[in-house]
């Protein structure tokens, strides 16, 4: 699986779209992203990997961007959306736009997110 180090610096390119087999879960004031399947072998649909036992721990900012991921936008369109909710909920700060960026990449990385690009 490819990994990136910025979806920013890509330009924001193709279409984000939410592994089916993560699920977010809530435990007190922490939010979990769990595969609810160990994945040996590539998904027939994406050829992606989710890594067998990872468990991604967030906060209520990251449980708000993955409740809001749009599978049918592209992704630049979803970010600025993301971005959008977090300074409406939470307030603006100077950090939303790398935060978001730099959320969204480790949820790329990890195969929790499918960047879906058409070459």
């Amino acid at each position: 699986m490819k990994q990136y180090t910025s979806l920013k610096e890509l330009g924001y390119p193709g279409y984000l779209v939410k592994n089916k087999n993560v699920v977010l879960r809530k435990i007190g004031d922490i939010y979990l992203l769990v595969p609810i399947k160990h994945l040996q072998a590539p998904d027939q649909d994406t050829g992606y990997v989710v890594p067998g036992n990872t468990v991604f721990f967030t906060n209520h900012v990251g449980a708000l961007i993955w409740q809001n991921v749009e599978d049918s936008k592209p992704t630049n369109t979803q970010i600025k959306n993301l971005e959008h909710q977090i300074a409406n909920v939470f307030g603006y700060s100077e950090n939303v736009k790398d935060d978001v960026d730099e959320f969204v990449t480790q949820l790329v990385n990890y195969g929790f997110l499918y960047l879906m690009v058409e070459e």
